[in-house]
């Protein structure tokens, strides 16, 4: 384990010193990309690797073989997206939770956390779990909040409504009364000039 730690430190001074490798002219023409390629010009001064010109990719440069690929804590990293996988981790093997929903997610710390499994991509579990319980609780918490608003304005719409409903028939029921007070004043006319007439 410690020859493993010895070399480990060893590959981070390694990459310290280790230039960022990019296609050759791609910091004069981005339509290029920055993404490796081999010069292959005949008369390309990085392909002669002269001084004065980027650097090339060369074996030099790579980690030792034995901690290739291995994260720095010296586990090496799976991707884990069920508790199937994570429950199957072997002795050497840290965690990284895959492209997962909370309730997954949430649902995998903990188990990570019962079981003292490394998770590489989450700094502090605990810390990230009671964060996220929280928020969850306060998420609750306004819907709860925000569904009872909603009842609170649908019962004054009711409300509202009713009352409206209600002036309304009050209002017609005047208008049949004063409709009916006209009809017995008409009468009452008709009559007039009937015995007018008679007279």
């Amino acid at each position: 384990m410690s020859d493993i730690k010895s070399l480990l430190e060893y590959r981070k001074k390694l990459k310290a010193r280790k230039p960022d490798f990019i296609r050759q002219d791609a910091h004069k023409r981005p339509a290029l990309g920055r993404k490796w390629r081999r010069p292959r010009g005949i008369q390309s001064k990085m392909r002669k690797h002269l001084h004065g010109y980027r650097k090339s990719v060369s074996t030099g440069y790579s980690s030792p073989r034995a901690v290739k690929g291995m994260h720095k804590s010296g586990l090496k990293p799976t991707v884990v997206q069920t508790l199937e996988g994570i429950k199957a981790l072997g002795k050497g093997q840290g965690a990284v939770i895959g492209h997962v929903g909370m309730k997954r997610k949430l649902e995998l710390l903990r188990y990570a956390a019962e079981k003292n499994i490394a998770v590489l991509n989450v700094k502090d579990p605990k810390a990230y779990l009671a964060k996220a319980e929280e928020d969850r609780k306060k998420t609750k918490e306004e819907k709860t909040s925000k569904l009872q608003e909603k009842k609170h304005r649908q019962e004054d719409l009711k409300k509202a409504a009713k009352a409206k409903e209600a002036e309304k028939k009050e209002g017609v029921e005047a208008l049949t009364e004063e409709g009916k007070k006209e009809d017995k004043k008409e009468q009452v006319r008709e009559a007039e000039k009937v015995l007018t007439k008679r007279e």
